[in-house]
């Protein structure tokens, strides 16, 4: 008798949560309550991930267990959590909680720290960040700043809007509580090989290395490390590092002058040939259109 074995579903990629994906804008950025739209989900926000799109919570006041690459950890306001793309998470707040969520391009996130190397981590690592008493009213204004200037037209809204951002990633920086701090024990063996998996994704995408290549350095075999990815992330290894060498494809494409080969050689493929057929099959439009679309809104 064969041995039945029980289909895990796909993880949900959402645009907002409870939105269907669409084309992200390399200027995007978007600031909301927490009750706004956790309310109408019953104040639980199953886990889900966003491929392009970067969320930092300000929870002001009330609790919730958030959900982060299937570690579960319950936090209390005020509190800072910043989460990157392609991170899967959730949230199950306590009735009545009160904060904000502000959503951003990653392109976007990414032009703004260029400047600024210490914010590296934040692109890729999660952190949560409890604020001290002193520090609360500064963080409530910072956000509210955000949401007046995000909703403005006035010139300089959008300069303003940034600024605002940039400070609260001040913020998190100095609290300089990274995700390595919450000790993530209880991770199984699958979630704690996939987090490997990504690290070394973050250090090699631009090699000519192949899934199988990473898999013998994390020393496991592919199939070993295409079940752990299949059942934490829903998606095969070679999916997931395709998806990080497509986004740095088009933070490249928006915003540097580089040529189409040139971006295809630092996003990590060996022909541009190839690269110009994948990038169009992937996000819909060939690297020079999206090129021309980005300069277009910028």
């Amino acid at each position: 008798m064969k041995q039945q074995h029980k289909l895990i579903p796909a993880i949900p990629t959402y645009f907002l949560y409870g939105e269907a994906e669409r084309e992200v804008e390399q200027q995007f950025i978007h600031i909301e309550t927490v009750s706004s739209r956790s309310r109408q989900h019953e104040w639980s926000i199953q886990p889900h991930v966003h491929s392009e799109l970067h969320q930092v919570l300000f929870l002001e006041k009330g609790s919730a267990k958030f959900v982060n690459d299937a570690n579960d950890t319950t936090i209390h306001g005020p509190t800072l959590v910043s989460v990157p793309a392609q991170s899967v998470h959730g949230f199950v707040f306590e009735a009545e909680t009160e904060g904000w969520v502000v959503t951003l391009s990653s392109v976007l996130l990414w032009r703004i720290t260029q400047n600024h190397s210490e914010f590296q981590p934040l692109l890729h690592r999660s952190v949560v960040a409890p604020i001290d008493p002193e520090s609360f009213l500064s963080a409530k204004l910072k956000f509210a700043t955000l949401f007046r200037e995000s909703n403005d037209d006035r010139v300089g809204c959008r300069a303003a809007a940034e600024g605002a951002f940039l400070s609260i990633l001040i913020d998190l920086i100095r609290i300089d509580l990274i995700a390595e701090r919450l000790a993530l024990r209880h991770y199984d063996s699958d979630i704690e090989l996939v987090s490997r998996y990504k690290t070394l994704i973050e250090k090699h995408f631009r090699s000519r290395l192949g899934a199988a290549e990473y898999a013998a350095r994390l020393c496991v075999c592919h199939e070993r490390l295409r079940l752990a990815c299949t059942r934490v992330t829903g998606t095969a290894p070679l999916a997931l590092l395709n998806s990080r060498r497509l986004l740095e494809a088009k933070r490249y494409l928006a915003y540097s002058g580089l040529s189409i080969a040139e971006v295809a050689y630092q996003s990590g493929f060996e022909d541009p040939a190839y690269f110009s057929r994948f990038f169009a099959r992937s996000s819909g439009k060939t690297p020079r259109d999206f090129r021309l679309n980005a300069i277009g809104r910028g």
